[in-house]
């Protein structure tokens, strides 16, 4: 069961890279329980994923083994929980984001599971590709292009 202050998250993302063995994201919040899919040219390739804080901020590194030399397309799914995302204001719940990707992404799909008892107070700034319901969850997805 989720708790009020945890949200599950999912990052989806596509890129270009040559001989790039490593990719690292900052983030602003804690995270827990990570698990990655990718592949690389539509192989699925091994990706080891640290944790690491330098100078007061997380980062999330993903490791790749073995990737061949010559330019290809790297698919990433990530998933994790946090406990950042969700701040109390008064007597309500505030659900606030920043992610950002310092690479060149060809697409980006992040998906949030609100936990049960939130609801949608608009506007929701950008704004989302689709809200729904899962059982009591709820499920807002942005979707973008180039990024």
């Amino acid at each position: 069961m989720i708790s009020p202050e945890e949200v599950e998250e999912t990052i989806e993302f596509s890129a270009v890279i040559e001989n790039r063995s490593s990719i690292i994201f900052p983030i602003s919040y804690d995270v827990v329980d990570i698990q990655t899919e990718a592949y690389w040219n539509g192989n699925p390739i091994t990706l080891t994923v640290n944790l690491e804080k330098i100078r007061g901020m997380n980062y999330i590194v993903l490791i790749a083994e073995n990737l061949p030399d010559e330019k290809g397309i790297i698919n990433v799914k990530l998933s994790f929980r946090t406990k950042g995302m969700i701040e109390k204001a008064s007597d309500k719940y505030l659900f606030s984001q920043s992610f950002s990707v310092p690479y060149d992404v060809n697409d980006m799909t992040i998906t949030v599971i609100l936990p049960s008892k939130f609801s949608i107070l608009s506007p929701i700034f950008p704004s989302p590709k689709s809200i729904s319901a899962a059982g009591k969850e709820v499920i807002v997805i942005w979707s973008y292009g180039p990024v």
